[in-house]
């Protein structure tokens, strides 16, 4: 007998996308308010991480690189002028 598939997501599921998105987006902040400030080269993966209130580590979760991290900041900004 087949087990059916709910089209709604698991709520712990749910949560832990929510949480991940609420964590990217705050990365996101810091780090564009950091590159405009100290600049890019100035600017560490850390120090993004302790702004933003998580470990170093953690970033690699959300964004492969420092230049991956400044590739999304440049590409929201565009959507945001285009919208």
């Amino acid at each position: 007998m087949a087990v059916p598939v709910s089209s709604s997501l698991d709520p712990g599921v749910a949560a832990a996308r929510a949480a991940a998105r609420e964590g990217q987006r705050r990365i996101l902040d810091v780090a564009a308010a950091f590159f405009l400030e100290r600049g890019y080269a100035a600017t560490s993966l850390r120090d993004i991480a302790a702004a933003a209130g998580m470990k170093a580590g953690s970033l690699y979760y959300h964004f492969t690189s420092k230049e991956a991290l400044l590739q999304a900041i440049l590409v929201r900004g565009i959507e945001v002028m285009v919208e």
